[in-house]
Order: structure tokens, then C-alpha cells, then sequence
């Protein structure tokens, strides 16, 4: 199975408002709508970081480039994915009349995270408080700003920004994956007892699954520490309480 880690950065609408507090924009009002200025991906267990930008390949080869990773991943891993760059995503590549890539299962860390009671979800919180990195520092909004006009240092630094946050999102994907209940089941494609989070054979029989009628043997993973169950029931049938 191909997982893919992926963040993308987006530039902010350029807009004419009458006033710094006013809550509704009317969309004639916009001059330059949001659009997405770089990604950066990798496959899972790879050293390479896959890098794009409009600066550097201009926006349509750009979405072509990103639209042909998610065309051949089994699964996306993201933070904050679903409500923000699966979305933003989707609509650049509608707007530029690129055709949607086939369908592939979304992991988003962020959704995940709310399981957790912490202080914040942030993936740089998450990420220091896990002691696996932080995001890069900045200058804040006018990095943005200086890419926009064209910057050449400011893009350089967007790129580290970037690399640095898919870096740390794989990163928190393996501290997560034990406890990410939507996960892909990877077991499907051994035919050996494996992990059914990460694939590993590393597995410790303990105990017993009961389902409503039947029983199975139930094992940790050594690798990641994720729970799983063997694929075949116990001989006969567990009883059911009351009968």
C-alpha cells in the first residue's frame, strides 16, 4: 500500500474592504482570489521530499504534478486535510479543469488529535509536546507577502517551511498510527498474521476478540503497538449471553 504524506500553502485573497473590522466581504470585492502556492509530499518510508511550486513550474503543471501523486497513493495522510487542503485542493484542480485523481482513503491527523485532551491541537504543539520537532520560525504573514511579489529568498524560505511541516506530519503519523481507529487495514495484503497499521509480522498473541458469534485470537503489534486480530475465527462459535 502507498501512503502519502502531504502539506500544502496557500496565498490569501487580495480584497478591498471598507473597513479593518468589517465581517462580510461581498465577493465582488475580490481583486486576487486564493490559490495555492507550493506543496510539499512524500511517500512514506522514503527519503525524498517531492517539492512544487507555481514559481518554479507555474499553477496548472503544478496541480498536474500533485494531482499525479494522489492518482497513484492508496492513502493521503494530513493534518488538518479534510477541512482545509484536500478542499482547497479539489478546487484548484476544478478551476483548472483538471479531472479528479482516483479514489484514495484520507487519513487526517487532525481528526485524530480530538481524541486527545490536550491544551491544543496545533500541529506544532503536538509535535514539540510529542519531542519529534517543531515547525520552522518565520517572519509570520510577510513571508507570504514576499513570495506574492516575487521574492527569491522568501521563496527559498516557503520551500524549508514546507519540507519542514510534511517532515513533521510523517512524523506525527507514526506516533499516531496505533491510535488512528479509520486506518487502512495493511493485513489484506499478507498472507501471513501481520499489522494491520503498519504490516509488520512483529506480533504478540494476547488474548482473545469476541465478536457477537465468534471468537478471535487478538495480538500486539511490537512495531507500532497498534491491536489487531487474527483473520480466521477460533473453532465453533463463542456463546452468545442469554441463550
Amino acid at each position: 500500500m502507498k501512503i502519502l504524506i502531504l502539506d500544502l500553502e496557500r496565498a490569501p485573497n487580495v480584497l478591498y474592504s471598507w473597513s479593518l473590522r468589517e465581517r462580510y466581504i461581498p465577493a465582488d470585492n475580490i481583486i486576487e482570489p486564493s490559490y495555492v502556492m507550493c506543496y510539499a509530499a512524500k511517500w512514506l518510508g522514503s527519503d525524498e521530499i517531492l517539492f512544487d511550486s507555481i514559481k518554479r513550474s507555474g499553477t496548472k503543471n503544478m496541480l498536474k504534478g500533485v494531482h499525479d501523486l494522489l492518482d497513484e497513493c492508496d492513502s493521503l495522510v494530513t493534518f488538518n486535510g479534510v477541512r482545509f487542503d484536500s478542499r482547497v485542493l479539489d478546487a484548484e484542480m476544478f478551476a483548472h479543469k483538471i479531472k479528479p485523481p482516483s479514489p484514495y482513503h484520507e487519513l487526517d491527523l487532525y481528526v485524530t488529535s480530538k481524541r486527545f485532551n490536550f491544551p491544543s491541537r496545533k500541529l506544532n504543539y503536538l509535535c514539540q509536546r510529542l519531542g519529534i520537532g517543531q515547525k520552522l520560525e518565520h517572519e509570520g504573514f510577510q513571508l507570504w507577502k514576499d513570495c506574492m511579489a516575487g521574492k527569491p529568498s522568501a521563496w527559498k524560505k516557503m520551500e524549508e517551511y514546507n519540507i519542514q511541516d510534511v517532515q513533521l506530519t510523517e512524523a506525527l503519523y507514526l506516533e499516531m498510527r496505533p491510535w488512528i481507529k479509520n486506518h487502512p487495514n495493511l493485513s489484506i495484503e499478507s498472507l501471513e498474521e501481520v499489522c494491520p497499521h503498519c504490516g509488520s509480522d512483529r506480533i504478540v498473541w494476547k488474548g482473545y476478540r469476541e465478536a457477537i458469534t465468534r471468537r478471535y485470537r487478538r495480538f500486539r503489534c511490537s512495531e507500532c503497538g497498534s491491536w489487531g486480530r487474527a483473520t480466521k475465527c477460533e473453532r465453533g462459535t463463542a456463546k452468545v449471553r442469554g441463550f
